[in-house]
C-alpha cells in the first residue's frame, strides 16, 4: 500500500464519519507530532459489522454453490453446469 492509497482511504472514511481523528496520542512513547491516530465511530462500527455480515453470507451458505458443478469431460467445456 502506498502513502497515497493510505491517505486516500483515510480521507474516504473521514468524510462519511466512519472514523474520527483522535485529538491526543494514544501512544505515550511517541514524540512524532506528524503521527495521527484514528478510531472507528459508532456509525463506522455498524457499517463494518454490516459489511462483514454481507461478505460472510456466501461463505455460510455453501449449498448455494454446490448446485453448480464443473462440466463433465466431453461436454465441450462450456462453463458451469447447473
Amino acid at each position: 500500500m502506498t502513502d497515497r492509497t493510505l491517505y486516500s482511504s483515510i480521507r474516504r472514511m473521514l468524510e462519511p464519519c466512519l472514523i474520527e481523528e483522535l485529538q491526543e496520542s494514544t501512544d505515550l512513547s511517541s514524540t512524532d507530532e506528524r503521527r495521527r491516530y484514528y478510531r472507528l465511530t459508532r456509525f463506522g462500527r455498524h457499517v463494518a459489522a454490516a459489511e462483514m455480515e454481507r461478505l460472510s453470507a456466501p461463505v455460510q451458505q455453501p449449498e448455494t454453490l454446490s448446485r453448480y458443478r464443473r462440466p463433465e469431460a466431453g461436454s465441450g467445456g462450456r462453463g458451469l453446469a447447473v
